[in-house]
């Protein structure tokens, strides 16, 4: 044994963490209030421990239990009025025992655990309630739950209690003697009431939500193509030949060109100038719109130095001559003959001999670049002029055919560029893309354009735009603590104003009419005409200028003397209350510059912010709504653009359909769902849908729909249900962008309003010249395409020359041009002379 001296204690193995693991594995606490931590069965079993509960601590529970009965003391009642209001309530009650502990097993559920309930139990279950009980000891330290030990037994430790306890221990005592012990109690077993029903939390699940007993409605969408998602054809419609599912194609290649516009170097333009020049067809004119996109594309899929920057399949090598033939097989030895052999020898001869549905020539746009240069090279000469970037366009859509995923879709654009049955020739190759579709013509810019996602030149823009972003964040954030601390410094200035007011109000003698003229009056006289202002009317104009003059220097003067008297005449309670005064509205000025500098950059992330097209937000049936000048580009485009006049880029808030994961989880459910869907609400998912949203629906993500009108805007709106968690969140994103989307829908309807006009005029009969179809939509009020006003300038201004004409030309090549210039200005003023 070691003395207490030579003991130490090692803070690394006994700490506040160990020992309380140690007392979580080693104790448990029993079910019922106020019962004691106690040691676990398995360890007071291997140490011989006692689990018997101390009767200090009973008493301890029986105290907190009867003092919660205790009904709450009246105002105005002293204690001992209490206790004896208490002691009469026990007198009038039936007898019943406090427990303390939980119901043993195997009682029926809200059955009371009283003392003549055991004696009955006990007959019932016999040995075995005695063994599932806990042991009691018989002596004067311990009892049974429910019951008061007498005041003789009860233990020396035990706390002391109050008078109030001791009045309850006597009547209770007194109460048990006098009745008899079998007298029964009554059992309450009356059913409790059925809990009402939960209130729902919203927002919830948008399709949770009941339906509303008005009939409102989703504004009726509006569709740029001429067919609809019922299949109808538009009477109207100004794109011709547009269909519905290349509508996407058309909103995700204007949106890359102008959100990404500096990395290509493309001017901002509308939509609706683009929709027009993916439709232009005309030989007098040439659109600059549609020429110089798929120029700047294809520029940065291909570089000055002819190193393509994208990763296309690579046609497969073919055999060279010099290879080594291979060896024939040797005839098989002949065999007997039958019908039947017969007639399969000849089917597989005839089968050979039939070429496979995969050998089908479908193009000839291999051809094309046999004997020129191949479409690399015209890219890296950039020989783009006269339309020479279409043999460009069949030369990259060709090699991406060889990739399996895109094959289809190349091969039925080539299919009409370079048809397998005519000879294929650049001329022709032009002429068949002015008769291509315009859905085939949106199909092959969208690819191309995708392609050119892939470059390192765009994955280095889109690094550039994220540290962009960064350093703006992080100015905006110094922007806002300086606009704390100027707030703060404002209230205290403000509070410092408010004390001073005061001071000088106190300071201030107050002032007793004495019969002297009043203010007012003295104002009123001043403001009133006089006997002179009137003399003054009919005399003669002459001098009326100068005395006009002559007042009002003399007002000034009088006004400035007025104020250097009231400045010496002020208090010094006055002048430091106007120097506070002052202070605060200097504070005002910079906080209003400083929330101007903030606005400013929140506009310069919104148009930096060109990751990803953002979301204003989805409906109750997952209809995804866009408005495409939120993030990544100017609200109107770029304001020197040669479109810029027009006040709108888009103009538009765009409604697409429910993706196909979210009508599997929502809208294409099992008939068991549907059903109890239906037993809800008295409709299903679909036809809830179909009812909601009114005559115009979208029922996939390839069909889209707009909103143009600011009425369809406001009634959106009323139509969508904060109940919703979609909608509720959709609705904020509406609300916080609709004075923006209304201030570009109104121009954009002017500028179409206006075109329509000019359409219609141009359709009228004319007996002077024979009318064509290409001929009247080349025709404008000038005598071109609207789209053929649109110009580069953002190129013009970078490169010195637009995409389509080519490279710029070097130093030299301008030199030489300019000495034969001069040789033949000479050699002009020669032949002059002589």
């Amino acid at each position: 044994m070691c003395s207490a001296s030579e003991l130490r204690r090692d803070p690394k193995s006994f700490s506040k963490q160990a020992l309380r693991a140690f007392l979580r594995r080693s104790l448990t606490p029993e079910s019922w209030h106020g019962s004691p931590w106690m040691a676990k069965p398995q360890l007071a079993r291997e140490f011989g421990l006692s689990t018997d509960i101390p009767p200090q601590q009973q008493h301890i529970a029986q105290s907190i239990a009867q003092q919660k009965k205790m009904p709450p003391k009246m105002p105005g009642q002293s204690v001992a009025e209490a206790d004896i209001t208490f002691l009469n309530l026990l007198i009038k009650q039936p007898r019943q025992t406090l427990d303390i502990r939980p119901s043993p097993k195997g009682l029926p559920k809200g059955h009371r655990f009283i003392p003549h309930d055991i004696g009955q139990y006990k007959q019932e279950r016999g040995a075995q309630f005695l063994t599932s009980q806990p042991s009691m000891q018989s002596n004067s330290q311990s009892f049974r739950p429910g019951e008061v030990p007498e005041a003789s037994t009860r233990p020396q430790s035990a706390i002391p209690i109050n008078h109030y306890d001791n009045y309850k221990l006597n009547l209770q005592g007194a109460y048990q003697q006098s009745s008899p012990q079998n007298h029964p109690a009554p059992a309450i077993d009356s059913p409790s009431p059925p809990r009402p029903p939960p209130s729902v939390k919203y927002p919830i699940e948008d399709l949770d939500v009941p339906l509303r007993q008005t009939d409102v409605r989703r504004p009726t969408l509006r569709y740029i193509s001429e067919d609809t998602p019922t299949g109808e054809m538009q009477e109207q419609c100004a794109y011709p030949g547009l269909k519905l599912r290349s509508v996407g194609d058309l909103l995700e290649v204007w949106d890359a060109l102008n959100v990404h516009a500096e990395i290509y170097i493309l001017d901002s333009f509308t939509l609706d100038d683009f929709a027009e020049a993916m439709s232009f067809a005309s030989d007098e004119h040439e659109c600059e719109l549609l020429s110089e996109v798929h120029c700047a594309v294809l520029k940065l899929i291909v570089d000055e130095t002819g190193d393509l920057q994208v990763d296309l399949p690579q046609p497969e090598e073919s055999e060279s001559e010099e290879s080594e033939p291979e060896p024939t097989p040797e005839p098989e030895p002949p065999r007997r003959t039958t019908r039947s052999s017969f007639a399969k020898a000849e089917a597989a001869a005839l089968k050979e001999k039939s070429p496979s549905p995969g050998s089908l020539i479908v193009h000839r746009a291999g051809d094309l670049f046999d004997e020129g240069k191949t479409w690399i090279d015209r890219v890296k000469d950039r020989t783009f002029k006269n339309e020479d970037w279409i043999i460009c366009l069949v030369g990259i859509l060709n090699q991406m055919a060889l990739d399996p995923s895109l094959k289809s879709r190349c091969e039925e654009i080539l299919a009409v560029l370079v048809p397998p049955e005519t000879e294929p020739d650049e001329d022709t190759v032009k002429e068949n893309y002015q008769k291509l579709d315009i859905n085939l013509r949106l199909q092959a810019l969208r690819l191309i354009t995708t392609l050119s996602f892939q470059t390192q030149a765009f994955r280095t823009y889109l690094d550039d735009m994220s540290r962009s972003m960064t350093d703006l964040r992080k100015k905006r954030m110094e922007q806002q603590r300086l606009r704390k601390d100027l707030f703060e410094e404002l209230t205290k200035l403000d509070a410092q104003r408010k004390e001073l007011v005061a001071e000088t109000a106190a300071a201030k003698p107050v002032q007793v009419p004495n019969g002297d003229t009043d203010a007012t009056m003295d104002e009123t006289r001043k403001n009133s005409p006089t006997e002179s202002q009137d003399s003054d009317t009919p005399r003669s104009l002459r001098r009326g200028n100068y005395r006009k003059r002559k007042r009002d220097e003399e007002a000034a003067r009088k006004a400035q003397q007025k104020d250097k008297a009231a400045a010496s005449k002020m208090t010094k309670q006055e002048r430091e209350l106007k120097k506070v005064e002052d202070q605060i509205q200097k504070k005002k000025d910079e906080i209003k510059v400083c929330e101007d500098a903030i606005k400013e950059i929140a506009n310069d992330l919104r148009e930096t912010d060109c990751q990803r097209v953002h979301l204003l937000g989805r409906d109750r049936f997952c209809n995804r709504y866009f408005w495409f000048e939120r993030n990544g580009m100017p609200f109107g485009g770029v304001p020197s653009s040669s479109t810029s006049h027009l006040g709108y880029a888009n103009g538009r808030i765009w409604i697409q359909g429910p993706d196909s994961m979210d009508r599997g989880g929502l809208l294409d459910i099992s008939h068991q769902d549907a059903a109890a869907y239906k037993s809800r609400f008295g409709v299903t998912p679909i036809e809830r849908k179909a009812q909601e949203e009114g005559d115009s629906h979208l029922e996939h993500s390839k069909q889209w729909g707009y909103i143009d009108d600011p009425e369809a805007v406001d009634a959106l709106m009323a139509w969508l249900d904060e109940r919703g968690v979609r909608e509720k969140a959709l609705r904020k994103e509406l609300t916080q962008w609709r004075d923006r989307v209304v201030e570009h829908m109104q121009p954009m309807r002017k500028h179409l309003e206006g075109i329509e006009r000019i359409r219609k005029e141009r359709e009228r009969p004319d007996e002077t010249r024979v009318s064509t179809r290409r001929a009247a939509v080349a025709e404008t009020e000038d005598g071109k395409w609207h789209c053929t006003e649109w110009r580069n300038g953002m190129a013009l201004d970078n490169l010195g020359l637009i995409h389509s004409d080519g490279l710029k030309k070097s130093r030299k090549k301008k030199a030489e041009e300019k000495k034969a210039e001069e040789k033949k200005s000479s050699s002009a003023k020669k032949q002059r002379k002589k």
